[in-house]
């Protein structure tokens, strides 16, 4: 009960304090120094002791661009990659007949980008849709740690980033990814 009547406070005096000419509002807070955040754009590809195989499609891994990425996507320039996306492998593509070993076909793989999105101190959060693969779910945690050895060593092999895919209405927990270096568009 305290906890609504002090909540009912603190709502009415920010209403108010909202309507104060600029001249008589609050001084601005100080500002509290912020964990540093790494540079999470790259490629993570999924490990494979921890793969996700629907049986017909498999999650590859996720694509982090560079900030200015992110400023275009969000000005809605739509030319240049999102800034954050999933990748699928389609087992069932017409382009796999035929496969047998070495790079996938491009056409077999399916790129989905975000309806919404989020890249913010070590955390991913992704939500999209594909005709093909339906609704699509990410939220994983980057260990700054271990991005920064793989980073230094460029090792795709290490774990950096574990996180739980929703994919057609199946939870796919503990889903870890490595960190890859590459040269985004």
């Amino acid at each position: 009960m305290n906890v609504t009547i002090a909540g009912l406070a603190l709502a009415a005096a920010l209403g108010l304090s909202a309507c104060k000419p600029a001249d008589e509002a609050a001084p601005p807070a100080p500002a509290v120094a912020a964990a540093p955040t790494p540079a999470l754009h790259g490629e993570y590809w999924v490990n494979t002791p921890t793969s996700v195989d629907t049986g017909r499609f498999i999650f590859m891994g996720l694509v982090v661009q560079e900030r200015r990425a992110f400023g275009a996507w969000e000005g809605g320039d739509r030319s240049g990659p999102p800034p954050v996306a999933l990748k699928f492998l389609d087992e069932q593509s017409p382009a796999m007949v035929g496969y047998e070993d070495g790079p996938y076909p491009d056409e077999a793989i399916i790129t989905v980008a975000p309806g919404r999105y989020s890249v913010a101190d070590n955390t991913v959060s992704f939500a999209g849709t594909s005709p093909v693969t339906g609704d699509i779910l990410f939220d994983g945690i980057v260990d700054p740690a271990a991005l920064d050895r793989s980073q230094a060593i460029d090792d795709g092999g290490m774990t950096v980033l574990t996180g739980s895919l929703t994919l057609g209405g199946t939870a796919y927990p503990d889903v870890t990814l490595g960190w890859n270096n590459f040269n985004p568009n």
